[in-house]
């Protein structure tokens, strides 16, 4: 379930959000009706979900990086991104002849409304350059939460929301590198939108599985 949290700005609901994604990927979603959560230490951005240099000092500690180095391991996320309409360089950075879900904030609080075993926040992520400012807020409480709300400066085009699952414990060793949580998969959607190259046999792969899991979902051709 979607909560909100007081350090966290929560999105308006009716703001238009993107996922952009393997056919693959689109189909796992479907047929186990679950949403992908990416543990934040697993991608190829070495700066997910992790300190600033102002971050030391603000915390008072030189020893917080070792702290949480092992802290990222209990942090997963599902990334959004916030536009009105569908973005080239998004189609080539993640979804090379796949598909793209365009949905709403409220969309993605209703689709894991009936989901009351896992606590999940959503959140804009904040800008940073990491060399010169800080995951925190001037003036505000220190709220570690922020940290996995933070990307970059230079992913700054994206303007992503992204959803965060924090587990409680963690295995060194064995942590999963990710999670699937349910959903309701009726509620996720507004619009799927096709990339212009798909193969025929991918196309229709989607809609046996759309008619599979008997979901009427509007479906449209990439307008670029």
């Amino acid at each position: 379930m979607i909560i909100p949290h007081r350090d966290l700005p929560l999105p308006c609901n009716s703001t238009i959000v993107w996922r952009y994604m393997p056919v693959e990927r689109f189909i796992d979603l479907i047929s186990t009706h679950t949403l992908y959560f990416r543990r934040t230490d697993c991608y190829s951005d070495q700066k997910e979900a992790t300190l600033a240099l102002a971050d030391e000092r603000i915390m008072h500690t030189s020893r917080l990086h070792n702290y949480w180095a092992r802290e990222r391991k209990r942090h997963y996320v599902s990334c959004w991104i916030q536009a009105t309409q569908e973005l080239d360089y998004m189609w080539k950075e993640y979804s090379q002849n796949g598909i793209a879900i365009k949905t709403t904030v409220g969309n993605l609080r209703q689709c894991m409304i009936d989901d009351d075993e896992h606590v999940v926040y959503i959140s804009k992520v904040k800008y940073v350059d990491f060399q010169n400012e800080s995951t925190q807020d001037h003036l505000t409480p220190i709220n570690v939460l922020k940290i996995p709300f933070t990307k970059s400066r230079e992913f700054r085009k994206e303007n992503e929301i992204r959803l965060l699952y924090t587990v409680n414990d963690i295995d060194d060793e064995n942590s999963p590198t990710s999670y699937k949580l349910p959903i309701n998969v009726s509620k996720l959607f507004g619009r799927i939108i096709l990339h212009r190259n798909m193969p025929h046999q991918y196309r229709q792969s989607i809609l046996d599985t759309l008619n599979k899991e008997n979901l009427s979902i509007d479906i449209a051709d990439s307008a670029l």
